[in-house]
This record gives C-alpha cells, sequence and structure tokens, in this order.
C-alpha cells in the first residue's frame, strides 16, 4: 500500500533538502544519472538505519540517482521529478521499520516508487519528453535493439514510439527489465506478481513492439 500523503512539515530536513537539491539538478540537466556505490550493503545500510534515522541520507544518495532515471522513463515530466522523488522518500522513510527483509531493499523502494509513479500518472498524466535525443529512452532503447533482431533497422524515435503505446502492464516490465535491468525475480517482487507472469507479460510485449514496428 502506498503511504498516505505526509504533510511537509514532517519531513526531516535534510531529507527535503536534498530530494530538492537533486531534483533541481536533474530538472536542469546538470546531473548525470548512476548509481554511487557505498562500502556497505543495502541490508547493512538498512539495519544502521532502523537503528540511527538519520544514516537515511545515505540510502538517498545511493537510491536517488537511479530513481529519478526510473520517475524519467516511466514518463513524469521534469518538473515533477523533484516532488515525485521526494514523495517516495517520504514513504520510504516512515515504512522503514515495516520492510520486509526477505526480498532485496531495491525491490521494495522500487515497489514504492512504481505506486507513486502509477498513481501520479493515473491522477495526473504528464506529458512524456519531447526531445528523444540524450533521453533517458536512450539505453533502455539500446538494449530492446540488441535484444530483438526485428528492431535493428529502426530509428531511436520508433523504438521509444513503440515502449510508449504499450498498455502500462507491459510497458513497467519493459521499463524494469530493459532500462532499470532487473531480473525476472527483481520484477515480480517489485510489481507483486508472479515470474511467470514477468515472463509473459514481456514475451507480449516484445512481440508487440515487433509487430507496430512492423507497420511502420
Amino acid at each position: 500500500m502506498v503511504a498516505p500523503a505526509i504533510p511537509r512539515n514532517f519531513i526531516p530536513s535534510e531529507l527535503f533538502a536534498i530530494t530538492v537539491h537533486f531534483s533541481k539538478l536533474w530538472a536542469s540537466n546538470k546531473i548525470a544519472i548512476k548509481q554511487q556505490p557505498g562500502w556497505l550493503s543495502d541490508r547493512e545500510l538498512v539495519l544502521l538505519t532502523q537503528k540511527e534515522t538519520k544514516q537515511f541520507t545515505a540510502i538517498i544518495h545511493r537510491y536517488e540517482k537511479i530513481l529519478l532515471l526510473y520517475i524519467a522513463v516511466s514518463g513524469c515530466e521534469r518538473k515533477s521529478a523533484g516532488e515525485l522523488l521526494q514523495d517516495i522518500f517520504v514513504n520510504a522513510y516512515v515504512y522503514l521499520n515495516e520492510y520486509d527483509h526477505s526480498i532485496p531493499f531495491s525491490s521494495w523502494i522500487y515497489r514504492l516508487a512504481h505506486k507513486e509513479i502509477d498513481e501520479r500518472l493515473n491522477n495526473l498524466p504528464a506529458k512524456r519528453e519531447d526531445n528523444e535525443s540524450g533521453s533517458p529512452y536512450e539505453p533502455m532503447v539500446e538494449r530492446i535493439t540488441n535484444t530483438l533482431p526485428d528492431c535493428q533497422h529502426y530509428t531511436l524515435t520508433q523504438i521509444i514510439t513503440a515502449v510508449k503505446q504499450l498498455e502500462g502492464k507491459y510497458r513497467d516490465v519493459m521499463v524494469l527489465k530493459y532500462a532499470e535491468q532487473k531480473s525476472s525475480p527483481e520484477i515480480s517482487d517489485i510489481l507483486e506478481i508472479s515470474p511467470h507472469t514477468v515472463e509473459s507479460l514481456t514475451l507480449y510485449a516484445e512481440d508487440k513492439i515487433s509487430a507496430y514496428l512492423a507497420n511502420i
């Protein structure tokens, strides 16, 4: 369940400052999106944060950029990315003690992100990025092109359009698989569906992309 709206004055000041700072950089194209390595594993970091909440900033530093990428390829506008990122981290902060250690922490926080993004897109439909060149879609498109033989003769814009026309549940799987490079078990955890369903959705989405491109 997605956490209820949290009053802004509840948000720890350092958490709010960091999310605002990175959302402004993302909106102005001034950051490269890549994960920064840390010396603690996710499990160790979560256990530490559950004892010392101030350590939550380390979780933010580890996940802010990859979550911004996920927000971007999911179809949200840059100008709303910061607010959405803030909501994701606030929910993670509030519900951290309820985190189930039987699943990877990355799957848990992606699940929160997915639900927040899905709710945002359903309630406040956002325009996609108009300029696809240099957009976060490019790495995903390159991986799709390398995986699907039928895609090799189409342009970047054509493949992006093919991905965008997919129904939400199929696009979600493609974004997680090709943009986030998540495995089927990880996608299963994030979307709360069976691994078999993940494989079925992926195959269907790939077939739909190929069929769409064949009719261009």
